[in-house]
């Protein structure tokens, strides 16, 4: 009899049974119709059964947790964490029920160590004070993504095929016999046997057959925390309920689980309330859950075995025989258990199939080491030979295992590309070369965007890497998916701290990298944008008097640190005021691009606004800039301009530029630095776009490809690489060493390096682009260098922050701060205001008074932190002040014509003004607007302040 087998399925029983088969000797193809673990076992709480949870509900399913899970620290070590785990009570909890489970599991001979509540609290100083009992198990967490795909490999290793993206729409059916499957690409795929391990849709593949498979399916919500609050598996002891246990996983933590029939495994009902279910009853064991910021849910569906159909309570597993079954021979279905007893189940299948087939080979799934669970480097040998932070170094071992060395040997520079996980460039290049397009696969086995920026900071990176695999449009479309996906997972949450990242993320991806224009191919109106002027700005630099700082009483107080906040100082100290900045935090470049985004598109309208001013008086009467109007978005523009002197470029015109993003879409500002006039898009002229290895904010080639396919001239991309290791801060930290001309990296001067390296890769174009890293202070002198030498203009392009153009407007405006006198105290927080409606001071909690006759309150939008959001809305959170517009991505304060915030057309004081990101009615993200909104605002609300103290 032949041995060729189709296993229908890509969970963990699915590749378990390939793996197993294929050591056997069997010709296995393995068919699933999305991504390996892209159903149940993608979705579970991660956690390693030591048999506890049932040994008294299950002790059958309990003794084979118990058998397996020693097994699985031996073969599949790369994948799971040794945490142990902890059954708590509290006084609430049967104490009978607790001495029952204990008892049970010492019988069943489960390990365990009873603590007294002190014992436990000092092993998790998190758990709550009313810990009743306690007592130790074996438990663990394991990594169900790593897991499968161990198995697959090792299945292929063995012969066996593993094709994704293949639905299996039926069973092929001759003479009665099942003799193999059609897929959904109109594929028949014969087989002497198929192994049903679809998990909750395993009677789909009977939809055209009298086959019933008894199962009761039910959905249980999880929730995923930003940081790890314990470092043990906490349960609950009590009969199995919903929201009893918390699994440390990876940098995290997952909260689990609720439990509720469905009527199939399509028909998930996601509902806030379990997760704020969740949160409720684990807070009573660990109190910190209550406010733990949570970054992402998720729904998974259990395929529990009903044979009885009367509601399935146990988590066996059945082997279904339908040629016994169902007289139906050819096929066999395995249903119900759990993911530590995978290997388990696989054997059990293998065995029957096995016999079926006439293979006389012995199950070895238990004796061989998965790929990855061999004997792997520590990670402090890692860190050393790789050149790796500590952290990076441990998490990379852990998840490579014996893989480590072959991963990261030759991949030098080797630049962390996703910081919340400490994933590296090779390890995205292995997972590409292993799953190739498809970036959901790279993060199931890289955790890249799996932290707590939830791929914000790392998904352009990523694509990148792919673009140079294979193309740039695969790129987009799959980083396209991978978004989407990390949005949805994130939908429910309501915490500030995640709504803030949410934002961030949306700028990041608006302003910055204009995703939204994705791998467009038509044309950009290149014609109705501006080429730059020969100036490098229409107002020269223009230093100021110095003035000593003032002490006493102060005229004008702005709280703030963003970009509206110090030039609201600045506008009121030009009207001769007193003035003190107030900052949250360090006055730093973060959420600065370099750039001044005026408004870039319409809302509700994806084109781009060639001309910004005219377009003012189009805008609802809402927004920020239509309350300014034209006339005072150029005064303001004006004032911006003569204080940021030759730092910005394009106030020459009222026509916006179009410079490239990091990823090769157009960006529509009003001002930008000088380096970056000669890239303006609009100047047509063949281009080439540097990148380097060490910076994987700027993907050059994938941004290349993108961009050639909407401008009339030819644009190449290449990357290139000055340091052996990828330093820390490589942007600043190369932007330093080009000011100075260091000899860093090699004994030869950096400029002339530079120059080498570029030459090297040079083919004649016109310019050269190259990531915002040509020094903080010398960035002409490195520039005109570096052209005569090469023999092109070179040109600087925008990348995320901190970039040497954010550093230096940053700089610029600090240094007009205190050319104007304005008092600046920095880390100033909990402020409350003093009087009653007018303002007689801003009192600091544990600190001084600030007494001033204007404050002006600057303290940025959702995603900066001066509003904050929950289930209930949009509040104000500095003073409490009422939030007028409410609307998703443009909530925030209602002013009136002096910029008085209010609500419902009363202000809520008479001198205090806001400015800004914190003001409602417009959306940064669509609108490329931000910037605009931060000058205008800032500028307007401190001239409406210094002209109120001298009127």
């Amino acid at each position: 009899m032949g041995k060729r087998v189709v296993v229908v399925g890509g969970g963990v029983t699915g590749v378990g049974v390939a793996r197993d088969l294929a050591m056997r000797g069997a010709d296995v193809t393995l068919l699933e119709r999305d991504r390996l673990a892209g159903g149940t076992s993608g979705r579970m709480h991660g956690l390693l059964h030591s048999g506890a949870r049932y040994a008294l509900s299950d002790p059958d399913a309990a003794e084979e947790c118990l058998h397996e899970n020693a097994i699985l620290r031996e073969i599949a070590s790369h994948c799971i964490e040794d945490t142990g785990g902890l059954f708590v009570s509290l006084p609430e909890d049967d104490p009978d029920y607790y001495d029952s489970k204990l008892a049970a599991c010492r019988e069943l001979g489960i390990p365990t160590d009873e603590l007294s509540p002190e014992a436990a609290r000092e092993l998790e100083p998190a758990l709550s004070t009313d810990l009743d009992r306690a007592f130790r198990v074996p438990d663990g967490a394991i990594d169900p993504f790593r897991l499968i795909v161990a198995n697959a490999k090792s299945a292929a290793n063995h012969g066996a095929k593993i094709e994704t993206d293949t639905p299996v729409t039926g069973l092929l059916v001759e003479d009665g016999q099942v003799v193999g499957v059609r897929t959904g690409d109109e594929r028949t795929i014969r087989a002497n046997h198929v192994v049903n391990a679809a998990g909750p849709w395993a009677g789909q593949l009977f939809a055209d057959l009298a086959v019933d498979v008894p199962l009761a399916p039910a959905q249980g919500a999880m929730a995923v925390t930003n940081a790890r609050p314990v470092e043990t598996v906490i349960n609950r002891c009590r009969p199995t309920d919903e929201g009893d246990i918390l699994v440390p996983h990876e940098t995290t933590a997952i909260l689990g689980t609720t439990d509720r029939a469905i009527d199939g495994p399509d028909a998930i009902s996601e509902t806030r309330e379990e997760i704020e279910l969740l949160r409720e009853e684990l807070a009573k064991l660990v109190p910190e859950l209550a406010d733990t910021r949570l970054i992402r849910t998720y729904w998974g569906v259990r395929p529990l075995y009903d044979p009885d159909e009367g509601g399935a309570s146990g988590r066996d597993f059945a082997v279904l025989d339908h040629g016994e079954r169902d007289d139906l021979p050819g096929v066999t279905t395995v249903v119900g258990g759990k993911l530590t007893t995978y290997r388990l189940m696989a054997e059990a299948v293998s065995d029957a199939v096995a016999e079926k087939l006439g293979l006389d080979a012995p199950c070895r799934t238990a004796e061989e080491p998965l790929p990855g669970s061999g004997d792997r480097p520590g990670w402090e040998a890692v860190a050393s030979r790789y050149d790796l932070r500590n952290p990076v170094a441990h998490r990379t071992a852990t998840r490579l295992g014996d893989r480590t060395e072959p991963v990261l040997d030759d991949a030098q520079p080797n630049p962390v590309v996703c910081e919340c996980e400490g994933v590296t460039d090779a390890e995205i290049r292995d997972a590409i070369r292993d799953v190739g397009a498809d970036l959901d696969g790279v993060r199931s086995r890289t955790r890249a965007t799996m932290g707590p920026c939830q791929g914000g900071v790392c998904a352009h990176r990523i694509a990148g890497v792919l673009a140079e695999a294979v193309g740039s449009d695969p790129a987009w479309s799959e980083l396209s998916s991978l978004v989407a996906e990390r949005d949805r997972g994130q939908r429910h949450l309501d915490s500030p701290a995640q709504r803030a990242q949410i934002e961030r993320n949306r700028l990041r991806r608006g302003r910055l990298l204009n995703l939204a224009a994705g791998k467009a191919s038509d044309g950009l109106p290149l014609g109705d944008f501006a080429t730059g002027t020969a100036s490098a700005a229409g107002h020269s630099s223009q230093e100021y008097g110095q003035s000593s700082p003032t002490t006493g009483p102060q005229d004008v107080i702005v709280y703030g640190g963003g970009l509206a906040a110090r030039l609201a100082a600045l506008a009121a100290a030009q009207e001769g005021v007193s003035v003190a900045l107030l900052t949250p935090d360090s006055l730093t470049p973060d959420g600065f691009t370099g750039m001044v985004d005026l408004l870039g598109s319409l809302p509700g309208d994806t084109g781009l606004v060639a001309d910004p001013i005219p377009a003012v008086d189009s805008l609802p009467d809402s927004h920020p800039l239509r309350r300014a109007g034209a006339a005072g978005v150029r005064e303001a523009l004006d004032r911006f301009d003569a204080v940021v002197g030759s730092t910005l470029a394009g106030s020459a015109t009222e026509r916006n530029g179009l410079v490239s993003s990091p990823v090769g879409t157009p960006l529509p500002v009003a001002r930008y630095p000088p380096s970056f006039e000669p890239g303006l898009l609009s100047r047509r002229s063949d281009t080439l776009l540097v990148g380097f290895e060490s910076i994987p904010d700027f993907p050059a080639k994938f941004a290349a490809e993108t961009l050639s396919n909407r401008v009339p001239y030819a644009v190449r991309g290449a990357t290139i690489e000055l340091c052996a290791t990828a330093p820390e801060r490589p942007v600043r930290r190369l932007a330093r060493a080009l000011d100075r001309n260091e000899r860093w990296p090699s004994d030869e001067p950096i400029r002339s390096t530079l120059a080498q390296v570029l030459d090297r890769v040079h083919e004649g174009e016109s310019r050269i682009g190259l990531p915002s890293m040509l020094g903080i202070e010398a960035t002409f002198e490195i520039r005109s260098e570096l052209s005569t030498q090469l023999g092109a203009k070179v040109f600087e392009l925008p990348v995320p922050a901190p970039s040497a153009a954010a550093i230096r407007l940053s700089d610029r405006l600090d240094a007009q701060l205190r050319a104007h006198g304005v008092e600046v105290r920095q880390r100033v927080e909990d402020l409350a205001l003093a009087g009653q409606a007018r303002i007689e001071a801003v009192d600091v909690q544990n600190g001084p008074r600030y007494e001033a006759s204007q404050v002006v309150l600057a303290t940025g939008g959702v995603a900066a932190g001066g509003l904050t959001t929950d289930r209930s809305g949009v509040q104000e959170p500095t003073f409490g002040l009422p939030v007028e517009h409410q609307t998703d991505h443009q909530a925030g304060l209602a002013v009136d014509p002096d910029w008085r915030p209010g609500a419902n057309g009363v202000i809520c004081h008479p001198n205090l003004r806001a400015a800004g990101s914190i003001l409602g009615g417009f959306d940064p993200a669509t609108e490329h607007s931000r910037a605009g909104v931060e000058i205008v605002t800032g500028v307007q609300a401190g001239l409406a302040a210094a002209r109120e103290v001298t009127r």
